[in-house]
């Protein structure tokens, strides 16, 4: 499994930005540019338990709350079908993932409810 992409829109910081990543990736640079709001994108998008108090207006890009938060992962699995990481993929996606795939996305999307008061 090799993290080959990153895309966020409309998340917090980040209006609309592409990120070509490998397996070792380093995140620097000044306060508040946007590093941890980076993290946190891939943990909604990866991990359920941070996703469970769902999104705040804040967390939208300008506050604009009328345009859909989305962030995509995409992430090569055709190297090795051996591999520990791209067996579990395969367990988790079973029948998701047509035979001889060479890559799979991971896509959150999020709409804001002006009623409940977050997405």
């Amino acid at each position: 499994m090799i993290l080959k992409q990153l895309t966020i829109e409309n998340f917090r910081n980040f209006e609309n930005i592409d990120i070509d990543l490998t397996n070792r990736n380093i995140v620097f640079g000044l306060n508040d540019i946007g590093k941890s709001n980076f993290l946190s994108a891939i943990r909604f998008l990866l991990d359920r338990n941070f996703r469970r108090n769902g999104l705040m207006d804040s967390d939208f890009y300008d506050k604009d709350v009328n345009r859909e938060i989305v962030i995509t992962l995409k992430i090569a699995i055709a190297d090795d079908e051996e591999n520990d990481d791209n067996k579990k993929i395969y367990t988790m996606m079973s029948g998701a993932i047509p035979s001889g795939a060479e890559e799979i996305f991971l896509q959150l999307k999020a709409l804001y409810d002006g009623e409940a008061l977050m997405g």
